[in-house]
């Protein structure tokens, strides 16, 4: 589970055999790459916004071949050219070894109890954003169970909607807003959805897909009511 802290203690006052993460002793490295990996792994370290430019889907063109020519085992240890495509993803190599927790968790093997599927905690509130949507990416794609993502707007990245759809991922979202449109559709598609404390426009997507009765009928209007309350 990702969470800011709160849920984690209370998980691991709950559950005695679970355990936590600990970004000071614990690795996260995903090297060396699976073929599944290697496609994944760019769109975890470039975010959405410039996912369309020529420059950024070069970069992650070029990440990926150095990751399968060279079979790596540390991204600090990646060679790169002077070319476009190589610089753009050495320069995001460098954005991930210029932050102290990065630095540290990615160049070490992750823990076995992470990798067999045992309960895992992770507390991530204390981390920078780009430190957090990387690691939250990491730990959803390394950990072979279930995975609960409390604040899911943070860390929402294309590689999650399979999981959906294989029904191995729960979250928690403040609004459909934070999303873009193609994972607000995978996201309504879950088949479980508990609302509360819900924007109206929030409310009305959710009445489309789970109220029975009529917009402006009673028991329509009380459903909505239902789902934006806190």
């Amino acid at each position: 589970m990702l969470d800011d802290g709160p849920l984690c203690d209370l998980f691991l006052e709950r559950f005695k055999k679970i355990k936590a993460f600990d970004f000071e002793t614990h690795g996260l490295n995903p090297l060396p790459a699976s073929y599944a990996m290697r496609r994944r792994l760019p769109g975890i370290l470039w975010d959405n916004s410039g996912k369309d430019t020529l420059r950024v889907r070069d970069g992650k063109r070029a990440l990926r071949n150095k990751l399968k020519a060279n079979n790596a085992k540390r991204f600090d240890k990646l060679p790169f050219n002077n070319g476009d495509a190589d610089r753009e993803a050495a320069d995001m190599v460098d954005e991930l070894m210029d932050s102290p927790v990065l630095s540290k968790v990615l160049t070490k093997r992750p823990p076995r109890f992470l990798l067999s599927g045992s309960s895992v905690v992770v507390r991530m509130g204390e981390l920078e954003d780009f430190d957090r949507t990387v690691l939250g990416s990491l730990f959803a794609l390394l950990y072979p169970g279930n995975v609960i993502i409390s604040d899911f707007g943070q860390y929402a990245r294309d590689l999650h909607i399979p999981m959906m759809r294989k029904g191995r991922l729960s979250i928690g979202l403040n609004n459909l807003e934070q999303l873009d449109k193609r994972m607000q559709q995978a996201v309504l598609q879950i088949p479980t959805k508990i609302g509360r404390g819900c924007t109206y426009d929030d409310a009305v997507e959710l009445a489309q897909i789970g109220c029975k009765f009529p917009p402006g009928t009673m028991d329509y209007n009380a459903f909505i009511a239902e789902r934006m309350r806190g």
